[in-house]
């Protein structure tokens, strides 16, 4: 899992680099990412899982989940994610990832009508004053920056 979550910030660093330095688009970066990754997936699955005759039993439900994780993950979120990657960091980017457990929970109480506890609140509010300060400080740097390079073109 460790190996996961440095993989995956490192990877959102590699994209960042793609959009600002190589001026890839984040859709065709996000694309070319998704085919490679997709790809490499594909034949590890091929390698250690039992396809007989092929990995799923249930097509229509395999399909209609597919088209609709393609739609709603790799062309609106991860894109999204790309573009937001313009005017922010990556660490930034990846710092807000934990917000995640906040929609989980908000979904969970919305749809399964589950209880969220009060140490769920204290993490919650801990990690956006996190996110607050983080913030400032790269609102604070990028103007340091801007003013540094309006100098220097003077």
């Amino acid at each position: 899992v460790m190996m996961a979550a440095i993989c995956s910030v490192y990877g959102w660093i590699l994209l960042k680099q793609l959009i600002n330095e190589h001026q890839l688009s984040p859709i065709t970066a996000n694309g070319m990412s998704m085919l490679i990754g997709g790809t490499l997936a594909l034949g590890h699955s091929l390698a250690v899982e039992d396809w007989n005759p092929i990995p799923t039993t249930n097509i229509p439900i395999f399909l209609e989940c597919t088209v609709l994780l393609i739609i709603i993950s790799n062309l609106i979120c991860y894109n999204l994610y790309g573009t937001l990657l313009k005017r922010y960091s990556a660490t930034f980017m990846s710092f807000a990832g934990f917000t995640t457990p906040l929609f989980t929970a908000l979904f969970g109480w919305i749809v399964l009508g589950e209880v969220v506890t009060w140490p769920f609140y204290i993490s919650f509010v801990i990690v956006f004053i996190g996110l607050l300060l983080f913030d400032q400080k790269d609102l604070k740097e990028s103007y340091q920056l801007a003013t540094l390079s309006k100098v220097k073109s003077t």
